[in-house]
């Protein structure tokens, strides 16, 4: 018999007490093409399996003792859902197939030469069908990189098209955005960031506003009742940890450009733009609060990619809202699927 492609690099476990019976089922599967594994104890058995997977494990109902073997079954139920155990026994009364069974067993088969050949088929379906699954499995996986990256092209298509409506009808939606103030927040139990930023920005009338606060529960308090459009939080406050009061305060205003920084002039100590998906590095070594003062302008220019990139989105929402929403529809359905597909390799 000539060995099968289709079975190349599928591994079963073989476990039971007769050396023989180990060695006969070993070369039958190697001639098969499947990479057999075998052992005569239990214990050796459970190991392997809670270690690696195999599609089907094959076992003797009494290694090493009478049921011995339902020790080898529960173990694959337990750790490793997607194989198919299959037990194998000398014994021919009903009673060794129903503790089989009970355990998780696909099938219980007599040990006896006339049983080769179902045992061969039996074991080349369950490698198929295992087969077939992790195939559909990977399919879906590739299915749904797919599905979002689909998403996020067509909504960079969209923005081109804004754009080039825009221009071939003369409106620059940007250089009419104003933003007549911006309100920044200083969370620091020092005055010292609040006092410097502030004397750097007295002396100028383009509408910057700033307001201080020393703990994360008046960050907290403050950030539920008024709104701004920057918000300087320290890495560490007396109460809160800064990224703690930012994702709180992101919570009730996403549209906030969140900064956090250490101590001026202390080892490590950086600004960084803390967005919802990512940090974004701002000063790589925060010596002195110039540093700081001197990226507010670029902040507040920031105000205008997040305007414009609203403006895309609500444009993209309004006019594909049928697509949108049969694309959520099938998104439901694709993730639903995937929890499904985690909870059959994790039991």
């Amino acid at each position: 018999m000539h060995r099968n492609n289709e079975y190349v690099g599928i591994e079963i476990l073989v476990v039971d007490g007769d050396p023989s019976v180990r060695k006969g089922l070993s070369d039958l599967f190697t001639e098969m093409g499947f990479i057999p594994c075998v052992t005569g104890e239990v214990e050796e058995g459970v190991e392997m399996i809670r270690a690696k997977f195999f599609a089907v494990v094959l076992c003797d109902l009494d290694t090493p003792i009478t049921e011995g073997g339902i020790e080898v079954v529960e173990a694959c139920v337990e750790h490793s859902p997607a194989t198919t155990p299959i037990v194998l026994t000398s014994r021919k009364g009903w009673d060794a197939a129903v503790a089989a069974f009970r355990a998780g067993a696909s099938e219980i088969l007599i040990k006896a030469p006339e049983q080769i050949e179902y045992l061969k088929e039996r074991v080349a379906k369950a490698a198929k069908e295992w087969k077939r699954q992790r195939n559909r499995d990977e399919l879906l996986l590739q299915m749904s990189e797919v599905h979002d990256d689909f998403l996020k092209r067509m909504r960079e298509m969209y923005k081109v098209v804004v754009d080039i409506q825009d221009r071939l009808q003369g409106r620059d939606i940007m250089a009419s955005f104003k933003l007549p103030e911006c309100r920044v927040l200083v969370v620091d139990e020092s005055p010292a960031v609040y006092d410097e930023i502030s004397k750097a920005f007295e002396n100028r009338d383009d509408g910057w506003i700033f307001s201080q606060v020393q703990s994360g529960g008046e960050a907290l308090d403050i950030g539920g009742r008024e709104k701004y459009h920057v918000a300087l939080i320290k890495d560490q406050l007396p109460d809160l940890p800064g990224s703690m009061v930012i994702s709180t305060l992101r919570a009730q205003s996403p549209e906030t450009i969140y900064l956090n920084y250490g101590t001026p002039g202390e080892p490590g100590a950086t600004v960084e733009v803390k967005e919802a998906e990512r940090t974004i590095p701002l000063v790589e070594d925060f010596t002195e609060t110039a540093q700081l003062a001197g990226k507010l302008d670029e902040i507040r220019d920031a105000f205008k990619s997040k305007a414009q990139e609203r403006r895309y989105l609500q444009s993209f929402r309004t006019n594909q809202f049928d697509f949108l929403k049969k694309f959520a529809e099938i998104n439901k359905a694709v993730e639903k699927a995937k929890f499904e597909m985690d909870a059959r390799k994790n039991g």
